[in-house]
């Protein structure tokens, strides 16, 4: 049964990709994709995975090209924003939602069944519809399912990086990218797509610093040191600064997730009770860790910063390339803080970087307005890691509340979606996170009130606009501060 045709008459030329299509609405859908698909890196940097490389292959590949579809009918059902709907509201949107799920299934469809004369292509055309896979689900607000197509895309990855790569090597994708860009500048940049998806996954766990994560993917368990040497000392240009930026990061994502790994089993040794005053800073070994890791840090950011204050002093003449710069060092700032700070864990290292805090939020300011749109939406949507979790660090882990007042304005002000972080529902947590913190500086010294703050959690619902919060609250009966549970929606 073919889908449900789009009610609204759309001009088209006629009988163009005809071979590709088998009605004309399928292009309207594709076409819907295509817009959307010059944000999907951010919007800054250019993307020829997105914008050429498979839109290229979706015509010899169905399931490149329904899945891209697939996009492209979810964004019409959700128009006129971004904004996840309830599934009775996407159905009453028209035909799209249906249409959607439909291409949808038949992408997953022709993945499964797909077979060749070349499986390394067969391969790439899997890996490549993983990742608009992770878009649907990601823009649907199923992030279970997103999770896993993240998890399935880098075991596919590891695999391919593997094949090309020597039977010893203990950490392919460090010898894969630092041996780049010839001759697989495709397969790098997928590879730095998943390294991004991956750093979003992660990410969420900052609202649960001290549980492990199932389903994030490649938790590791042990210890492992990069190689500081092979970051080069300067970057001929911003495009491989951010190849460079996204090893790093993937690098330095394995210093918190190694932490968390030591802190539970830090906690099961302690004890219930002790265990209440132990944080990340606590963990055995921590510091050598974080030597190294801002040694990784400050070893981009040597070769990264002549570049970002030329583009400062040259910003009225190439704005866009100040803007790239912009987005780099936002993500510099983050990573340097929490790794800093291990985890925003340390009150008097988060005290000291008040400033860091407050140069996030210039930053935003500069970047928000500016940020490309696309797909005729009202709003910004990407798949890169944008500035939305950046204003929520600075909205709940700045100890000054003018510096997170102003992050939350600025979310508030700029509504928009980068992968998994929707900036309503990071807005809804920061205001909450507003009244927990004025509560708590009604009693007990600052140490005394850092002990309570450092207990937050909050765990995000799989697929409704939901969260559980953990905190500590004043009880109204007894008067003392007891671990409460909240229920918030936005």
């Amino acid at each position: 049964m073919a889908p449900t045709a789009v009610a609204t008459p759309v001009l088209l030329e006629p009988n163009f990709n005809g071979g590709v299509f088998d009605y004309q609405w399928e292009k309207v859908y594709f076409d819907h994709w295509l817009a959307l698909a010059n944000n999907m890196g951010g919007g800054f940097f250019k993307s020829d995975l997105w914008t050429r490389t498979i839109p290229q292959l979706s015509r010899d590949e169905p399931a490149i090209r329904y899945a891209g579809m697939a996009i492209g009918a979810m964004a019409n059902a959700m128009s006129p924003n971004m904004l996840p709907k309830t599934f009775g509201a996407l159905l009453d949107n028209g035909p799209h939602y249906k249409n959607a799920l439909t291409y949808y299934g038949r992408a997953l469809r022709h993945v499964r069944l797909q077979q060749g004369p070349n499986p390394e292509s067969a391969l790439r055309a899997a890996i490549l519809s993983c990742i608009l896979f992770v878009c649907f689900e990601t823009l649907h607000g199923n992030r279970e399912a997103a999770l896993h197509h993240i998890s399935h895309g880098l075991q596919m990855m590891e695999a391919f990086l593997k094949s090309k790569t020597p039977p010893d090597v203990e950490d392919p994708t460090t010898e894969f990218l630092t041996h780049s860009p010839a001759p697989y500048v495709i397969e790098d940049e997928i590879l730095q797509v998943f390294q991004r998806f991956d750093f979003q996954s992660w990410s969420t766990g900052l609202l649960r610093p001290k549980r492990t994560n199932n389903k994030t993917p490649h938790t590791q368990n042990r210890v492992k040191e990069y190689p500081v040497h092979k970051v080069p000392e300067s970057f001929a240009d911003l495009d491989e600064a951010r190849q460079w930026w996204d090893l790093v990061q993937h690098w330095v994502l394995q210093f918190p997730r190694t932490v968390v790994i030591q802190l539970v089993r830090e906690i099961e040794r302690v004890g219930p009770e002790a265990a209440q005053k132990l944080d990340m800073c606590d963990v055995p070994g921590v510091r050598d860790l974080q030597r190294h890791n801002l040694e990784l840090l400050e070893r981009w950011n040597a070769a990264f910063w002549p570049l970002y204050n030329a583009r400062r002093h040259s910003k009225r003449a190439d704005e866009e390339g100040y803007l790239r710069a912009v987005s780099l060092q936002i993500q510099y700032l983050v990573a340097w803080m929490s790794t800093r700070s291990i985890c925003f864990s340390e009150y008097e290292t988060m005290y000291q970087l008040t400033p860091q805090f407050r140069e996030i939020n210039r930053l935003g300011a500069v970047l928000l307005p500016r940020q490309p749109k696309a797909g005729g939406c009202s709003e910004a949507f990407t798949m890169d890691n944008g500035p939305t979790m950046a204003l929520l660090i600075v909205a709940s882990k700045c100890r000054d509340v003018d510096v997170r007042e102003e992050a939350i304005a600025l979310m508030e002000k700029y509504p928009r979606r980068d992968g998994f972080w929707d900036s309503r529902a990071m807005v809804a947590l920061a205001k909450y996170n507003r009244d927990i913190e004025q509560e708590n500086e009604t009693e007990g010294d600052l140490y005394e009130q850092w002990a309570r703050l450092r207990q937050r959690e909050a765990i995000i619902d799989e697929r409704n606009p939901e969260m559980m919060i953990f905190m500590y609250r004043k009880d109204p009966k007894s008067g003392q501060f007891q671990m409460q549970q909240h229920l918030l929606r936005w």
